[in-house]
């Protein structure tokens, strides 16, 4: 397909494969799909996007408002979360035939990101690491549902985190996310595989792309790589011991991105 274009009164012409136009046509739905959902989000209240999308609790209780602001860029920043809120979006609106402002509000629903997993996983670990026995947690319970009588917003989690296992209580999200959370040890012992595959993405998809990037020089291909190189780690994980996940995953974008490159100029 031939483009023409008028550029300072000079007559440009690009052609285009099907490949190439169908790869830029995808590119510019991806942005319109993303931008989309970062209107919505952006029409919000400041701390509602960190609820509409599951954020813990303490997240709207303890973090400071320039803290739930950064929060709240960082999930909108996050490409790939507002691409499957998209997708989301759009069965939500075939199934239910609903309207725009409800579909989309539903469709950020529920939507946890790995950080918020992983810090959900990590308090579950701390109260089963106490050794609180039956009877305590049952008052604890019972504490609640007639606190909950008089405050019916509150839920156990939140209750928990306001009044703590009677003085005792785990870190809320930014100490979590400053120290457990970089231990990459102890969120693959938290974690299932493919949590723990999502953890080793937002960590080092910046550091793999990169890598692919400086190997192939083309930012498609890079993205492209990047996911095969997560998509061969997340097989592996059964054979990996859990330490040196940034030279492990850096060795295979390596092997990964060598192969591309033999590929490409051969063909």
């Amino acid at each position: 397909m031939k483009i023409e274009r008028l550029i300072d009164g000079c007559k440009i012409e690009i052609e285009l494969t099907s490949e190439e136009l169908n790869k830029a046509y995808a590119e510019e739905k991806r942005k319109l799909d993303i931008q989309e959902v970062r209107n919505v989000l952006t029409e919000l209240n400041p701390g509602d996007t960190l609820k509409m999308c599951s954020f813990p609790y303490p997240s709207h209780r303890y973090l400071r408002d320039d803290k739930i602001e950064e929060a709240e860029q960082n999930i909108m920043d996050n490409e790939e979360l507002m691409l499957q809120i998209s997708d989301q979006f759009q069965e939500i609106q075939v199934m239910c035939n609903s309207s725009y402002n409800k579909s989309m509000e539903a469709a950020c629903k529920g939507y946890e990101t790995i950080e918020v997993i992983a810090y959900q996983r990590y308090q579950q670990d701390w109260i089963r690491n106490r050794h609180y026995s039956e009877a305590f947690l049952q008052r604890i319970h019972k504490e609640h549902e007639e606190y909950f009588q008089v405050n019916r917003c509150i839920s156990f989690a939140e209750y928990i985190d306001e009044f703590g296992f009677e003085g005792e209580c785990y870190a809320c999200i930014d100490e979590f996310l400053e120290s457990e959370y970089l231990d990459e040890t102890y969120m693959k012992s938290l974690l299932d595989e493919k949590e723990y595959l999502e953890y080793l993405i937002d960590q080092y998809q910046n550091l793999i792309y990169s890598i692919c990037l400086k190997s192939v020089g083309n930012p498609f291909d890079a993205e492209d790589l990047t996911q095969e190189v997560f998509l061969s780690a997340y097989k592996s994980l059964a054979h990996f011991d859990g330490l040196y996940e940034k030279a492990w995953l850096s060795k295979i974008a390596v092997r990964n991105s060598n192969g591309r490159y033999l590929f490409l100029t051969a063909s």
